[in-house]
């Protein structure tokens, strides 16, 4: 049975993990102590001169060591339209706190890449006269100071971003807070305003879009918002995204809608900002359909699909037995209550004792998981949880 069950998830993985293209791993530069790696991944079947897309990876500028710094990444839309699209993506690294790194030092480390990258476009088949960058949480702030500061960028994603540093209000972003800012070189005026993309737009932007949860406690929506404005005051075009019920995340694919609908607009930019021609987006819709289906919840629920342990390690252990009853323990294992629940179509109705009100879960289809999502009107306390079964 075991056996089986892993047989099963390796075919799955290999019918929906088809990477159309060649990743090169190397690295860009070497400062002081450190090697800056990057990552490049080339589609297999385009022709001609590509464009290329920049990715600088998030994490809160967290991360390294005294030997070595976090590694190259590349977003998730790489999977699914390098090769569709034709585009070049690059993921870049960075120094970070752990490296003793700072904002300034970063942007160094990511230019130095960009140059090496450059100096090398022919042998990658790259046209350097129509590259993009994107950035994800703490990569937005340095991704989208870099799209202000190369003329040649003419696209730029960013995902649940932060883009003004120097009027943060942190009663609406957690992130930086003040120590993160203290330990990534971010304490007086002139270092947080070089952290401030939103403070050096220039003449005709490239083409922007930005995504973001509306219940981000990271950093705060308004971040999007305020910043699209400032690129449209300066003769840009710029769409802005926002997600309901969604916290710091815009490309995870445990939300399959969210997911979906984020990687269609971001193929849909590209292949206007670089200027793509024939671009086939039933494809790349049914790419996506076949990959996230299993990701979305049994639109009904049988009490057998339920029945047995389901643990999350930071809250507990829900047991679901026949008849409607079951039992919750705690994640110390030392408090035990009981529940019970019923079935309603796709949603799982669960009492827990001592509760006032019911609890609504979720059965995902593809990896046995029951989750709950939480958006209270207190944003800080909207989020996901998930319960795996044992």
């Amino acid at each position: 049975m075991i056996k089986n069950s892993i047989l099963s998830v390796l075919l799955w993985f290999f019918a929906t993990h088809v990477f159309a293209f060649k990743e090169i791993n190397d690295l860009a530069a070497r400062v002081g102590a450190y090697d800056i790696p990057i990552k490049i991944c080339i589609p297999d079947n385009a022709k001609g001169r590509l464009p290329v897309m920049f990715f600088v990876h998030g994490g809160g500028w967290n991360g390294g060591d005294d030997k070595v710094v976090p590694d190259a990444q590349i977003p998730a839309d790489c999977d699914y339209l390098c090769d569709q699209l034709g585009i070049i993506y690059v993921g870049l690294a960075y120094r970070c706190k752990g490296n003793k790194g700072t904002f300034h030092l970063a942007l160094q480390d990511l230019e130095a890449s960009i140059s090496w990258f450059g100096e090398r476009a022919d042998e990658f088949n790259a046209d350097m006269s129509r590259i993009g960058f994107s950035g994800g949480s703490a990569g937005t702030t340095l991704s989208a100071v870099l799209a202000q500061r190369y003329y040649n960028c003419k696209v730029y994603v960013g995902r649940e971003g932060m883009y003004n540093v120097l009027d943060l209000d942190s009663t609406l972003s957690n992130f930086p807070n003040t120590s993160s800012r203290a330990d990534f070189g971010l304490v007086s005026n002139e270092q947080k305003l070089e952290a401030s993309p939103y403070h050096h737009v220039r003449k005709k932007p490239a083409a922007t879009l930005l995504l973001h949860g509306k219940d981000d406690w990271l950093c705060h929506y308004s971040q999007s918002v305020k910043y699209a404005e400032q690129i449209k005051k300066a003769g840009g075009k710029c769409k802005v995204v926002l997600y309901e019920g969604i916290n710091h995340t815009c490309l995870n694919i445990a939300y399959p809608e969210v997911f979906e609908n984020s990687m269609m607009e971001i193929a849909r930019l590209y292949a206007k900002g670089y200027e793509l021609k024939k671009v086939d987006f039933k494809a790349i819709e049914k790419r996506l359909d076949e990959r996230t289906e299993s990701f979305y919840p049994y639109e009904t629920i049988q009490e057998n699909m339920l029945l047995g342990s389901w643990r999350s390690k930071k809250y507990g252990t829900f047991t679901f037995k026949e008849n409607g009853q079951g039992d919750f323990v705690n994640r110390t294992g030392k408090q035990t209550v009981t529940i019970t629940y019923k079935n309603n179509g796709s949603k799982l109705m669960v009492k827990v004792d001592g509760e006032k009100n019911e609890r609504t879960f979720y059965l995902r289809k593809n990896d046995h998981t029951i989750y709950e999502l939480i958006t209270e009107n207190n944003r800080w306390k909207s989020r996901r949880n998930d319960y795996r079964k044992l």
